[in-house]
C-alpha cells in the first residue's frame, strides 16, 4: 500500500509506501499542506505532493495519532504524549 495523491486535472501521483502499519496516517496542517506518517517518521507535504520540509520529523516510535494546534504537534505514542514544535 502506498500514499497516492489525486489531482482531478492530472494523473494520480504515487508518493511513497505507507510503511509497516496497514493504517495510513494523514493529518491536515493547513489548506495547502498535510503530514503523512510512515513508521516512526512524519513527512510534511503540499497539496501537489511535494515535500515542504525535506527532512522528515523523526519520532522514537510510530505514532498512534497526531493532532495539530497552532503549529504545535501532539504525538500519541501508546500512553506517552510528546510535544514538538514544527519549524
Amino acid at each position: 500500500m502506498s500514499y497516492t495523491i489525486f489531482d482531478l486535472n492530472d494523473k494520480p501521483k504515487e508518493l511513497f509506501p505507507t510503511g509497516k502499519s496497514p493504517e495510513p496516517s494523514i493529518t491536515k496542517l493547513s489548506d495547502s499542506s498535510f503530514v503523512l506518517g510512515k513508521d516512526s517518521q512524519s513527512f510534511i507535504m503540499d497539496t501537489k505532493g511535494e515535500l515542504v520540509q525535506h527532512n522528515p520529523v523523526k519520532w522514537s516510535d510510530a505514532p498512534n495519532a497526531i493532532g495539530i494546534e497552532n503549529r504545535l504537534s501532539l504525538l500519541f505514542l501508546s500512553l506517552i504524549i510528546i510535544n514538538q514544535i514544527f519549524l
